[in-house]
This record gives C-alpha cells, structure tokens and sequence, in this order.
C-alpha cells in the first residue's frame, strides 16, 4: 500500500478483498480483544456485525485462557462449524483478530489462506504504524 494510506483504508481494503474472494461470505472484520469492530462489510445483515465481534472476542479470550491452562503458545487460528455456517477467528496480534462469517458450504481451504494471507498483511500494517 502507498504511503499516506491510514491503517483503517488498509484494513478495509483486505476485508473487501475477501469479500469480493469468499463469494458466500456473510461478513468478514476486524475486531479488538474489547470486542468492538474496527473495519467490516456484511453482505446480509450489517445488525450483526456488532454481536459477531462480541461474541468473536469471547471466543478469543477462552483461547487465550486455554492456551495459557495448556502452554502451547497463542492461538492463531480457530474454526466453528454450525449448522447454518462457519465462524473463522485467525489472531492479528494479542489486540485484533480477523473474523469471516460464512455458509457451511464454504471452500475451507480458501478461507483459510485468505485469512493467513491477510492477518500476515495487517499484522505488517500494524507494525509499520508503531514504528
């Protein structure tokens, strides 16, 4: 990305690639740790946006929880089937984390490069705008 561009019209940028990537993805964002959204696109139904990154949150800290009970380092990467569709969490850093909503027919395989692929770029973003 050039210079001048804001952290958040990078982030954006990744989440509408995704979107336009993942064709039965429902929504796809970043969230804090505090589970407040920071970048997101909903196809169906923006109202969740705000309860997916809550919820997405939860989930992080019992990862963290649990990674800490078990001492094998952080999780990176988690994966939750429903009946009606998948949740995907990958860990940007210990304050953000990449969250995809999707149909349970989903290319797995694609989401989860996608989300390697952009949680790697983010995480870049981030460490660029520290420094």
């Amino acid at each position: 990305m050039a210079s001048g561009v804001s952290i958040e019209d990078q982030l954006r940028s990744q989440v509408s690639r995704m979107m336009k990537e993942i064709e039965d993805a429902e929504a796809v964002l970043f969230a804090t740790k505090e589970g407040l959204p920071l970048v997101f696109e909903a196809r169906f139904n923006p109202d969740i946006v705000d309860r997916l990154a809550a919820l997405s949150a939860m989930l992080f800290a019992v990862s963290r929880r649990t990674s800490d009970i078990v001492k094998m380092g952080n999780m990176n990467y988690m994966e939750v089937a429903l009946d009606l569709g998948r949740l995907f969490l990958n860990r940007v850093n210990n304050e953000i984390f990449l969250v995809a909503l999707t149909t349970p027919e989903t290319n797995v395989g694609l989401v989860r490069l996608l989300m390697k692929e952009v949680s790697d770029k983010a995480r870049r973003y981030l460490e660029k705008s520290i420094t």
